[in-house]
């Protein structure tokens, strides 16, 4: 059946039977999603809008910066949110009831690019400003570079209105400049081939603003800082105990994979050393070069390898001549 029809009804009554709260780690199953991508091919329900609306403003009354509200939800540090930390935040947590269907919906709500997990990415796009989708932003962006600031933007309903609205807009672009400038060549080159659909991520899914831009990251810690001490005296003990930041990586992460923040505190508390959180955070931002929230071997190894664990010891012998 269609929407409200017995098929609806009868899926809605399946999952509402669900255990709640919903189990750790669980995540929405792709036949119970909606298919395509929003707003073009679905919208979600006004009653999973309105527990987006309540959830954003209990937690915006919290916390300034999504970032920060984020890491209420990802209690696990993996950097996703699942079932159970939405349900925990936002029943147990924020007091806002909800059934298990409406939990699902709202969670594939969250899940913007589609691809079966809510990253900090969907979350930021979900919680922050909703109310344009990325296309809506390359419209107006086009519109302010051809200096047409007072023409109202028109938010697209289907498909065919957006491809005509584009072709519209490609037009006027030849007929101002026939001959395109090599940005406006790409962008038109990545969004006829490479299937790149979102403004906030670049098509590897790091952060940007654009599909060229590449953000550069310090890759470093400060010396003489706390950060750079720690890091320092890191190395060195890995180095004295397992012979390389490589073997190292491999004892002491979860998976062989990744040392997540988490992960940080296990490899202080192994290496002898008190963890702190501040300084763990600064290390992690300098050296996760793709933004996905851990370290993995290469970055791993820059910010505890060998180089390093030689500075400590070009330290110590310093300190021994004197």
């Amino acid at each position: 059946g269609g929407p409200g029809g017995p098929g609806e009804r009868g899926m809605t009554a399946y999952v509402n039977s669900l255990p709640m709260p919903p189990e750790e780690g669980e995540l929405v199953p792709k036949e119970r999603c909606n298919k395509g991508s929003y707003p073009v091919h679905w919208v979600p329900k006004p009653r999973v809008v309105e527990l987006r609306q309540k959830l954003l403003e209990i937690l915006h009354s919290k916390h300034k910066q999504l970032k920060i509200s984020f890491r209420r939800f990802d209690e696990d540090h993996h950097g996703t949110i699942d079932l159970n930390e939405l349900y925990r935040v936002m029943v147990h947590e924020s007091g806002i009831p909800c059934t298990r269907r409406e939990l699902e919906e709202l969670w594939d709500f969250f899940d913007r690019d589609r691809d079966g997990e809510i990253k900090y990415a969907d979350y930021a796009k979900t919680m922050g400003n909703d109310a344009l989708d990325e296309r809506d932003y390359f419209q107006i962006a086009n519109r302010k570079a051809a200096g047409r600031y007072n023409e109202a933007v028109e938010f697209y309903k289907n498909e065919p209105d957006q491809e005509a609205a584009l072709l519209r807009e490609a037009q006027f672009a030849h007929e101002k400049n026939p001959a395109p400038s090599a940005f406006t060549a790409a962008m038109f080159e990545r969004e006829l081939h490479d299937d790149h659909n979102s403004l906030f991520t670049l098509p590897n899914r790091k952060f940007g603003a654009s599909f060229n831009e590449k953000i550069l990251k310090p890759d470093n810690t400060v010396p003489g800082t706390q950060s750079h001490k720690l890091r320092v005296d890191i190395a060195k003990r890995i180095k004295d105990k397992y012979g390389s930041a490589a073997e190292g990586f491999r004892q002491l992460s979860n998976d062989g994979v990744k040392v997540t923040e988490f992960g940080m505190v296990k490899v202080m508390y192994t290496l002898g050393l008190p963890p702190n959180e501040m300084l763990i955070n600064q290390i992690l931002n300098a050296f996760d070069s793709d933004y996905n929230g851990w370290l993995d071997l290469p970055e791993f190894e820059n910010a505890f390898g060998a180089a390093v664990a030689a500075e400590a010891e070009g330290e110590t012998d310093g300190e021994g001549g004197e």
